[in-house]
């Protein structure tokens, strides 16, 4: 894009004898307006999906929570069976709303050892969802690839962005989405072993004129609407940052295959994702004081934990709390509070109390919370973040933890 400024040249008498024309390249101001647009809307996506996200987490509190508690109870089979496919469906749920959670906010760049295959399995999960049936997924899952350290918002990240180029690669004559994880072979018995994770299409391919810049930043051949050219720049971003490789092969009218290339951390002490300790462990007599604005979910905690023979003080806002709290600050042995209350936040409720008794051990529950949030609140002290909706095991679990 070009703008051209004519100016004209006057003699004495203030006839214009000759005219200047200058003409100056303004492409790359209008790239960056549409960048900064694209960043603005992005943004603003973000504040909504948060929002939404933290609203749906406190409707699906409850519903996860006593489905929990009537499954216990239930008295024959049947009402077992049903109860088992409300929690799945709201598991399901839950788990759509944590990707709408990651979208919605900078994701942490703190590095853990992790295990890809729970990670990619959670990501194809949302991807079934979310894609026609013209559109067949396979996977090839290796139970035999070890660790690695990394982020973990950002392999989702990684697997839904390559994920989401090849449906768009497929998206009007349908087709095949493989995603395989596998161990490569080890070059010497010195060298690291490396991990592999493939996405291939059978899509339309790339053509090779364009293929040398499509991890170039804002680089998109989508039309307007259906990408920012940012999703592969990021890919590569994060494969260089936790020390690997992104490499890829397309052949026009055939498809295209990407694969990621991470080396196995170095050790094995990875959380078995499958330990639960039982309630016989997780009881006790100790007093709680329970700070949450929507009522339900006050009365759900109050109701699991009371049951195990917790005692219980709810109030349904900081300001709430924090005048129970005043009036004996040694009544109580844990604080649980919710982050986002109006009035008095669960960071401004942790700090007034802390003023008053700074030994007392908090369990944070949030249904969406900024990172900057979450962070102070960790240097107030907390013992633990529950993300909502809230699991019974895993209320009881931090509350057992910070207790001990």
């Amino acid at each position: 894009m070009v703008e051209a400024t004519i100016s004209p040249m006057l003699d004495t008498k203030g006839t214009a004898i000759r005219y200047i024309i200058v003409m100056r390249d303004i492409t790359h101001e209008l790239d960056l307006e549409r960048q900064l647009q694209q960043a603005h809307k992005m943004e603003a996506l973000g504040t909504l999906a948060g929002g939404i996200a933290h609203d749906f987490n406190n409707i699906l509190t409850p519903i996860i929570g006593y489905a929990e508690i009537c499954r216990e109870e239930a008295t024959s089979e049947s009402q077992r069976e049903y109860l088992d496919e409300i929690l799945k469906a709201a598991t399901r749920a839950r788990d759509m709303v944590s990707h709408i959670q990651i979208f919605s906010r900078q994701p942490s760049q703190e590095t853990v050892i992790i295990k890809l295959q729970p990670l990619i399995n959670e990501a194809i999960k949302l991807i079934r969802a979310s894609i026609p049936s013209s559109i067949i997924i396979q996977s090839d899952i290796s139970p035999e690839c070890g660790p690695v350290l990394a982020n973990p918002d950002q392999i989702q990240q990684i697997v839904m962005n390559l994920c989401t180029n090849a449906y768009h690669a497929m998206e009007l004559g349908g087709g095949t989405l493989n995603i395989e994880l596998k161990r490569l072979p080890a070059q010497s018995t010195q060298a690291a072993r490396l991990i592999c994770l493939r996405v291939s299409d059978t899509g339309c391919g790339i053509d090779p004129a364009i293929i040398d810049r499509i991890f170039d930043p804002y680089f998109t051949t989508k039309e307007i609407g259906k990408g920012s050219g940012m999703g592969l720049a990021i890919v590569h971003g994060i494969v260089e940052r936790a020390g690997g490789t992104i490499r890829v092969e397309s052949t026009p009218g055939l498809g295209s295959s990407f694969e990621v290339i991470l080396p196995e951390a170095s050790t094995e002490t990875v959380q078995s994702d499958n330990h639960s300790a039982g309630d016989t462990e997780l009881t006790g007599n100790e007093r709680i004081l329970l700070a949450d604005d929507e009522a339900a979910i006050a009365r759900l905690v109050k109701q699991i934990l009371s049951k195990l023979g917790y005692s219980v003080t709810e109030a349904t806002s900081g300001q709430e709390a924090l005048a129970i709290f005043k009036q004996s600050p040694q009544a109580f042995d844990l604080l649980i509070t919710d982050m986002a209350m109006p009035g008095m936040t669960g960071t401004a409720l942790i700090k007034a109390v802390h003023a008053i008794r700074a030994d007392l051990p908090v369990i944070v529950c949030s249904g969406f919370s900024e990172e900057n949030d979450l962070n102070q609140a960790e240097a107030s002290g907390i013992k633990a973040v529950i993300m909502k909706p809230i699991v019974k095991n895993e209320l009881l679990q931090a509350v057992r933890r910070a207790l001990d």
